[in-house]
């Protein structure tokens, strides 16, 4: 059975316990507040980066991304990157790195899709999740928020071993 709400799917994450950093540039940063705002962040946020601009996420990742900057691969890069970070941040435990990128609304029109792609690295396993948003049906931060939800539904996902049998 799938948590009803937001708040509980947040508190079943802070209760798995597993240490995280989140890497998000172009949308998902309502995650990190979503995650701080509800009691227990500390049992599961190591840290959160936004490396924004270009040349932050090219420091941050090591290179520009071989593809575009909103890409599967560079959600799975800033994942593994964010893995690392947790590692080192948390040594000896299990931990899990979150990387999205997104193309959402701006202030100008944009060429391509609005898309999110959110990816979760364990130390074995990197999943890649995909949304490609309909033009002219939200505004910003609708789509910022449903960036944020799909950061949530990954982390959730590579947490749900440690979750209730319920989940």
């Amino acid at each position: 059975m799938l948590p009803v709400t937001l708040h509980e799917t947040i508190l079943q994450i802070h209760q798995a316990g597993k240490p995280t950093v989140l890497a998000l540039t172009g949308g998902g940063a309502s995650a990190a507040a979503w995650l701080l705002g509800v009691p227990g962040g500390s049992r599961s946020v190591l840290e959160v980066s936004v490396p924004y601009a270009q040349e932050a996420l090219d420091d941050y990742l090591g290179s520009s991304p071989t593809e575009s900057y909103c890409s599967p691969e560079t959600a799975r890069r800033l994942a593994e990157r964010a893995w690392e970070r947790a590692c080192w941040l948390a040594p000896q435990r299990p931990v899990i790195g979150i990387g999205c990128t997104a193309s959402l609304r701006s202030d100008r029109p944009k060429k391509g899709d609005h898309r999110i792609h959110v990816a979760s690295a364990d130390g074995s396993h990197c999943t890649t999740y995909s949304l490609t948003l309909a033009k002219e049906q939200r505004d910003r931060q609708g789509e910022e928020e449903l960036a944020g939800l799909l950061v949530l539904l990954a982390l959730a996902g590579v947490s749900a071993a440690d979750i209730a049998a319920d989940w």
